[in-house]
């Protein structure tokens, strides 16, 4: 079975779809931008490392989690992630919007070919959370 990427197979996790943020005031585009960034740096880190964990409570939004298994969600990315070696996110666009951003990756694992996906965010308390993977 050919692997198409982390971002791949973190989407099979069933992040489908995407929800509004909380009304909150947007963020400069420069602290926006490195914000989101450090969040896309941080889900590259966490799966490489196998911090399952840290992608369910710190990474995604509170939507993303329910939708990813919710009390289940860090088994649920454990069995989905298993096998993926050194995992790479590079951010190629991002684009501001009132809700959040639309970020545009190109994700790459050993063994596997580069491929383009995109990540929404939303905010939630102030900071920039994935809210869904997709291509």
């Amino acid at each position: 079975m050919a692997r198409r990427g982390i971002a791949a197979c973190i989407t099979a996790l069933a992040l489908g779809g995407c929800s509004l943020g909380d009304d909150e005031e947007p963020k400069a585009p420069g602290t926006a931008t490195k914000e989101i960034v450090a969040a896309v740096e941080e889900l590259e880190r966490a799966t490489r490392e196998g911090d399952f964990a840290a992608i369910c409570q710190d990474i995604f939004s509170a939507d993303a989690r329910v939708r990813s298994g919710g009390d289940d969600c860090e088994t649920a990315l454990a069995e989905t992630g298993a096998g993926i070696e050194r995992a790479r996110l590079t951010v190629r666009a991002i684009e501001l919007e009132e809700e959040g951003a639309e970020v545009r990756v190109s994700t790459r694992a050993e063994g596997q070919a580069s491929v383009d996906e995109t990540i929404v965010f939303v905010t939630e308390d102030g900071e920039y959370r994935i809210d869904a993977l997709g291509g």
